[in-house]
């Protein structure tokens, strides 16, 4: 079935906040985190909706042609349309981002970009803050890694981590993001969010569920 309200490429000026005798669904959130402090962290400060910070955008170097990294491109450009140009930064080298602080948005490949091969990027969110990567596992577990766990490979099983050596959506939250889209499946890149969705909906005033 397709999802009534999934926007696609119409434009985010004509989406519509969401009602429920409309769409016939439930847009559905979850708290969750390593640590009981992680999600009531969620519920505190956090959840005070904001549009000031820097967007990330991270593609991965040598996949220009790929959907992801069009999207990525394509959330960029949309952002700049709508007055955002200061504020996004689209990472199109080898290089990875990292260390940014007053981060409102960040996107990536995650584990799938060579160039990121650390669970801690060091970046500095703001209240608010999403993010989402194309990650097939990121969200197959929430229980807390040793400190010493860092990205794998998947030709080294001694690098695993609940059965996946790929990075964990709830790295992110525990370091200040206040929504993430994780998978616990293979999505492919036509069931991931789409950043060019996203982040457009988010800074025109939707809220976290509406956006994701």
């Amino acid at each position: 079935m397709a999802n009534p309200y999934f926007l696609g490429t119409t434009p985010v000026a004509e989406a519509k906040p969401f009602s429920r005798d409309a769409f016939d669904l439930y847009l559905v959130v979850r708290l969750d985190g390593f640590t009981a402090d992680d999600v009531t962290g969620l519920i505190g400060p956090r959840c005070g909706a904001v549009t000031d910070g820097l967007v990330l955008l991270d593609q991965r170097a040598g996949n220009g042609a790929v959907a992801g990294n069009a999207w990525l491109q394509q959330a960029a450009e949309l952002l700049a349309k709508a007055g955002f140009e200061k504020r996004v930064i689209l990472e199109m080298t080898g290089a990875a981002l990292h260390g940014r602080k007053d981060v409102l948005g960040y996107y990536s490949w995650g584990s799938n970009d060579p160039a990121i091969a650390t669970r801690r990027l060091g970046f500095g969110f703001v209240p608010g803050a999403i993010a989402a990567s194309y990650v097939s596992t990121d969200g197959r577990t929430f229980k807390e890694p040793p400190a010493e766990w860092t990205i794998g490979r998947w030709t080294e099983r001694r690098t695993f981590f609940e059965g996946s050596p790929q990075s964990l959506a709830g790295t992110s939250s525990a370091r200040g993001v206040t929504g993430i889209a994780a998978h616990v499946e293979e999505p492919f890149l036509d069931a991931s969010v789409r950043p060019d969705i996203l982040f457009p909906a988010y800074v025109s005033g939707f809220n976290l569920a509406e956006s994701f």
